[in-house]
């Protein structure tokens, strides 16, 4: 029997980003664009889908408390060659406030290359990392089938592996140019669905330029990966792109904190790179972070106003793309990630400050 109060939207029936379905709560208050909660299913541009507890707040859909994000068909689902596996779905909590992804307890489970159940992972995740012990007791009846205790096992730092992946083009670096250290929006700039033809190896020459971006990254993460980056040829050019994740997915997201960080990490790799010039690109406003902005703008004006005394060049990148935001689109169907007007964007703004 159809649910009256349940509302489908086109996405679903096109198998299209978005939101596909929301049943409020609150039907009265659904009706009138009030803020309500519901139950519902969003589906992400990479291919994932989630399914649970949706709350609408009058004009956009957002996830907020129990749910489960599928990757059966996401490219975050794909087998991974270095390990075998892949990710299947993680069954936890969501909190849109902190970030439009995972945040709070859960479990990811993971399944072998033929689909089989290979091993499950619980913590308390933000985005797909696990940045602390699962916070109570654990009660492991909540197991999916197939599942078992004995199937429990560490969480991976699946970023050292991407590292030590997109270092394998070392081999083609001759004469050291421009390294680039970030978090996804460099990452994704090696991805065709995201930028096109525009790749990074496609507009940039492999002999002079490494990128080495990953996903979910902060200043703290790259402080842990400095020794993976010992061996590095001496590059003369440092382009940062990082922020994003600190100020959206830490525990501690003032944006003082984020900045404490943040030299941290130059001194650390001023030291690794001794004559090198640091280039900082400012946080992007992306639109699914709206209630972020303030804390975006502090942090964006605590390294731009201090950048003299840190010996740093500031791209200003978050201007260029909210100025063309008002006119054209430079963000992905995900409303967190860049598009290919996003990309072209922000290499122009590179190719403009780094000498």
């Amino acid at each position: 029997m159809k649910n009256r109060n349940c509302k489908m939207f086109e996405n679903f029936y096109t198998n299209k980003p978005g939101i596909w379905y929301f049943i409020p709560k609150d039907s009265e208050s659904y009706k009138k664009n009030s803020p309500c909660k519901g139950f519902g299913q969003i589906k992400y541009g990479e291919g994932s889908l989630y399914t649970g507890e949706i709350y609408f707040d009058g004009k956009n859909y957002h996830k907020q408390g129990y749910g489960q994000q599928d990757f059966t068909y996401s490219s975050i689902g794909s087998i991974d060659q270095k390990r075998n596996e892949k990710k299947y779905l993680f069954i936890g909590k969501f909190d849109y406030k902190k970030t439009n992804w995972i945040h709070g307890n859960g479990i990811l489970y993971y399944r072998d290359k033929d689909g089989n159940p290979l091993r499950f992972v619980k913590g308390f995740f933000s985005n797909l990392s696990k940045i602390n012990e699962y916070q109570g007791e654990f009660d492991y009846s909540l197991l999916i089938n197939g599942y078992t205790k004995e199937m429990e096992s560490e969480f991976v730092e699946e970023e050292k592996s991407l590292i030590k992946f997109e270092m394998d083009m070392l081999n083609d670096i001759e004469n050291p140019d421009t390294l680039f250290i970030g978090d996804s929006y460099f990452e994704f700039w090696h991805y065709k669905n995201y930028v096109n033809d525009n790749s990074f190896t496609n507009i940039f020459d492999s002999s002079k330029y490494l990128n080495i971006g990953v996903g979910g990254t902060r200043f703290k993460d790259w402080i842990k990966f400095h020794d993976e980056l010992k061996h590095l040829p001496k590059f003369k050019n440092i382009v940062v792109n990082l922020g994003f994740n600190d100020l959206h997915h830490s525990f501690d997201t003032n944006p003082n904190t984020i900045y404490n960080d943040f030299l941290t990490f130059l001194n650390l790799y001023r030291q690794l790179f001794k004559d090198a010039n640091f280039y900082f690109l400012t946080v992007c406003h992306s639109p699914a972070y709206f209630h972020m902005y303030k804390n975006e703008v502090r942090f964006n004006n605590l390294i731009k106003r201090n950048s003299k005394n840190n010996n740093i060049v500031i791209i200003d990148n978050s201007s260029i793309i909210a100025l063309m935001q008002k006119s054209k689109n430079c963000f992905d169907l995900d409303n967190v990630h860049l598009n290919s007007l996003g990309y072209s964007l922000m290499h122009n703004e590179i190719i403009k400050n780094v000498k």
